[in-house]
């Protein structure tokens, strides 16, 4: 079943207002790529305890101000953190801003997306998805990628 996750994003600006959260389509099979590569990630800090992370090249999330969300989504995402809906969320293109460089940082245990504001050196953090929140929408065998 298709998920919707909506995250708490942080900014490296000063000003703020560049994006508040940040919306990732969660298929069974995105899931599953992302728990491999948690997998991945666990097998290679086993063997290297001075890795943390494993950064990919990523086409999610989209990110959006506060004001492309209802009201009462914003401030549950706004004290939650994460928050997983089952359906999608229509979203109009104009309240996307346009990012490049995104990027799925990945650990053993869960997940989070980078981002630069296009044409900027202002970076976006998301809140993080955890393994758990992954293996209920796909679960997946134990196993390299």
């Amino acid at each position: 079943m298709n998920k919707t996750a909506i995250m708490k994003v942080w900014s490296s600006s000063e000003y703020g207002g560049d994006a508040d959260f940040a919306i990732v389509e969660l298929d069974p099979e995105y899931a599953q790529l992302l728990l491999r590569r948690m997998d991945v990630a666990s097998a290679q800090r086993a063997q290297d305890t001075a890795l943390y992370a494993l950064t990919f090249w990523s086409g999610q999330p989209s990110f959006v101000c506060r004001g492309a969300l209802p009201e009462d989504l914003a401030e549950r995402v706004e004290n939650e953190e994460l928050v997983i809906l089952d359906e999608e969320l229509p979203i109009a293109e104009s309240d996307v801003q346009r990012v490049e460089c995104v990027q799925a940082v990945v650990t053993g245990e869960d997940i989070y997306w980078e981002a630069l504001i296009k044409h900027t050196s202002i970076r976006l953090e998301t809140a993080t998805c955890s393994r758990a929140v992954l293996e209920e929408i796909a679960p997946l065998p134990a196993g390299p990628m």
